[in-house]
């Protein structure tokens, strides 16, 4: 995630600065004025890095030298006050650019995990290959239409991704049939959502993705599955993977029946809106920036600049 030019440490830094110079530039104050930036410059350097921090620094040392020096102040007490802000700076920005560093590679290996258990599913079912990571990109594709802002972006992608996880505790004679299912099959089968769930609901990471996870196959007029939710006691996000889920079901091959086109898989859709589907979600199907070529292309995690990154929460 990219930083900010500008950041709520720079107001403070700037009010000090303009109090300073409202109260005259007056030397009694200065020190505590340059406490403050050294306060600033810790906070700005642990949590933007150490460059942050440095040229913030030198920025309000070059304001306070030409202020100082019309004051009467010593190059002396200039110098050791702005080696103390400076010594702040440098301390805090290489803790910062540390931490950053090991939430990046900790992030890296979570997001690498996250993906094997993926594939792992799909290594089992070679007609599900690639489903998940396409459902993540049409979810996410979706969610940008809706407006969805980034932290319910990346919980959404995340529980695209894990949303069939559970099917690894069906068994390869269930999870390959081609034909229907016995009752007793299809309690089996719908069962992995709260398989799946329970997987990774310990981990408080992904609380919200498990929940999703959990309700991906409950149906907008309440007649779905585990909880039996309906309307918008399903979660806007959870409504938006059920369509996804839907959308790359039917523009795939599966064993029992060939892919569909783009627009009829769209008007399959629609003919359980309200039912199965929230209606508001399956209109921005129409405003999705894909077509023909691209559905079910085993799209790369990349499209649509999609960056799979940790959820919230993750630290």
């Amino acid at each position: 995630m990219k930083s900010r030019a500008f950041a709520w440490e720079d107001v403070i830094l700037a009010v000090a600065a303009l109090s300073w110079l409202a109260a005259g530039a007056r030397m009694e104050l200065f020190h505590y004025f340059v406490q403050a930036v050294m306060a600033v410059a810790l906070i700005i350097g642990i949590r933007r890095g150490l460059s942050a921090a440095l040229w913030r620094s030198a920025f309000v040392s070059v304001l306070v030298a030409l202020v100082g020096f019309r004051h009467g102040l010593s190059a002396r007490e200039l110098t050791a006050d702005f080696v103390s802000v400076a010594g702040c700076g440098l301390l805090a920005g290489f803790l910062g650019d540390g931490q950053r560093r090991a939430r990046e590679a900790l992030t890296e290996s979570f997001r690498r995990t996250l993906e094997a258990l993926s594939r792992a599913l799909e290594a089992r079912d070679p007609y599900t290959e690639g489903h998940s990571r396409r459902t993540a990109l049409y979810a996410d594709a979706i969610a940008e239409v809706l407006g969805l802002g980034r932290e319910s972006r990346e919980r959404l992608r995340w529980a695209a991704l894990l949303h069939d996880l559970g099917k690894i505790g069906v068994p390869d004679a269930l999870l390959h049939k081609n034909g229907g299912f016995t009752p007793e099959e299809r309690v089996r089968m719908e069962a992995h959502p709260l398989i799946g769930a329970g997987i990774i609901e310990g981990l408080p990471f992904l609380k919200d993705a498990a929940l999703m996870v959990r309700s991906h196959h409950e149906r907008f007029d309440g007649a779905g599955r585990p909880d039996g939710l309906a309307g918008e006691a399903i979660p806007l996000e959870t409504r938006v993977l059920t369509v996804a889920d839907a959308l790359d079901a039917l523009t795939t091959d599966r064993p029992y029946r060939k892919a569909t086109g783009w627009a009829e898989s769209i008007r399959e859709l629609e003919k359980e809106s309200g039912m199965r589907f929230d209606p508001s979600v399956l209109a921005t199907l129409k405003h999705l920036p894909l077509n023909g070529t691209m559905v079910g292309a085993g799209l790369p995690s990349t499209a649509y600049g999609i960056e799979i990154s940790s959820p919230r929460g993750w630290k």
